[in-house]
């Protein structure tokens, strides 16, 4: 009984063994010295006016050898607070941050002017000038988000149209009044005309310019970047920085060609379409779109049975609605394959009404369709929650350590 600990903490009693609490001496709770200021004489007990939820984790943390659980429903910010207060020491941190953030290990560049390169243009947290040029990369990103959907509007296009047939029109009349009604010169004079196919695709001089000064300075960082990077082979395989090159390269390939007649519609559009996936690049910049990432790669399993449940269930609902629809009146299911396009908005539950099933038996395959569609997508959403709270509260643990490590590394240099 003499080796019994009794621990108040804000009205509710603990009890302990000294042998457990020294097996940590170094923090608050297992050197007797430290602790002895919190010791109530009348009562017998120490006293602490802290949270008592979270104190069952650290008590657990003497208990089990060195394992912290976080609590349910307690923030980061006090969840950290209360590991300070009992000092627990850097490595009981970094064990949770572990846990909870496990984010790659940043790796910088050896030669001084390259390592300072790429955290001005890789990590906007390590100065204001980088968090400048962070903004300044944002700015571009968002304008040419903004123009490659603005274009689309029917004012702009009028515009287009309108630029296209003034300017074959005007190649036109001048092509005729210099073929003076020769059958050859005016066959000519139609071949040149402007491509009618491209014509409504051609960009308003306007978006042309901000699409350059966009792009040129998207060329630029990456040009900055790839030269800076530490290892410049993991740089190109970078999904992201492989969007980056795809929505630049195509751009400028057709600005260097100068005429859009050389590029096929396909490739046009393709290239236009890829821009809009520079908005990806905003990943870099926020912390949420970080977070989401970094849930989505430890919810794979999970998204991969889901993938497997949705595939199951399209491939037998496809073929089942087929087969009970199959020669009645007003079917619209050809084919299995064609069934398909039913089957997944029945499972996602969208259901746009463009394939039904007629039959009575197709409208209860539907009915059990959408069924086990709600179930297949129900299963990860628990397990992608419980990541996604994880990486959520890990995320300012993480930038605490490693404010409190670059104020240290600071001190020790002074």
């Amino acid at each position: 009984m003499e080796d019994r600990v009794v621990i108040n903490v804000s009205g509710m009693t603990f009890e302990t063994k000294e042998d457990t609490l020294s097996r940590f001496p170094d923090t608050l709770l297992g050197s007797p010295y430290r602790r002895q200021k919190y010791f109530n004489p009348t009562a017998q007990e120490y006293f602490f006016n802290r949270h008592r939820v979270v104190f069952e984790s650290i008590l657990f943390y003497y208990q089990s050898g060195g394992r912290l659980i976080w609590p349910e429903d307690v923030p980061a910010s006090i969840f950290t607070e209360e590991v300070e207060f009992f000092e627990l020491g850097e490595q009981a941190l970094k064990d949770v941050a572990k846990c909870t953030y496990k984010e790659k290990k940043r790796v910088s560049p050896q030669f001084a002017l390259q390592r300072k390169m790429w955290d001005l243009f890789e990590h906007p947290d390590t100065s204001h000038f980088a968090r400048g040029v962070a903004m300044l990369s944002i700015l571009m990103i968002v304008l040419s988000v903004t123009i490659s959907c603005v274009e689309t509007l029917p004012y702009f296009k009028a515009l287009r149209d309108s630029e296209c047939n003034t300017t074959t029109a005007d190649t036109l009349t001048a092509c005729h009044e210099s073929s003076d009604g020769k059958e050859n010169s005016t066959r000519q004079c139609h071949s040149d005309k402007i491509d009618e196919e491209n014509c409504p695709h051609k960009t308003l001089e306007v978006f042309m310019v901000l699409e350059i000064m966009c792009y040129s300075w998207f060329l630029f960082e990456y040009l900055v970047r790839f030269a800076s990077a530490p290892n410049r082979s993991q740089f190109l395989l970078s999904p992201l920085n492989f969007v980056d090159l795809l929505a630049i390269v195509p751009f400028f390939t057709i600005l260097i060609s100068g005429n859009r007649r050389l590029v096929s519609l396909a490739v046009l559009r393709t290239a236009r379409l890829i821009r809009i996936f520079r908005i990806l690049k905003l990943t870099r910049y926020s912390r949420g779109l970080k977070v989401l990432m970094f849930t989505l790669r430890a919810s794979i399993s999970e998204l991969e049975m889901m993938v497997l449940f949705m595939f199951m269930i399209v491939i037998l609902s496809s073929s089942a609605v087929f087969y009970t629809d199959l020669g009645a009146d007003g079917s619209k299911f050809t084919s299995i394959p064609e069934a398909f396009w039913w089957s997944i908005t029945t499972v996602s539950t969208v259901g746009y009404g463009d394939f039904y099933p007629v039959t009575h038996f197709g409208k209860f395959v539907g009915g059990v369709c959408a069924v086990f569609g709600v179930l297949a997508f129900s299963l990860p959403v628990m397990a992608f929650a419980v990541n996604f709270n994880a990486y959520l509260l890990g995320e300012p643990i993480r930038k605490h350590i490693e404010s409190k490590n670059r104020t240290a590394s600071r001190t020790r240099s002074q």
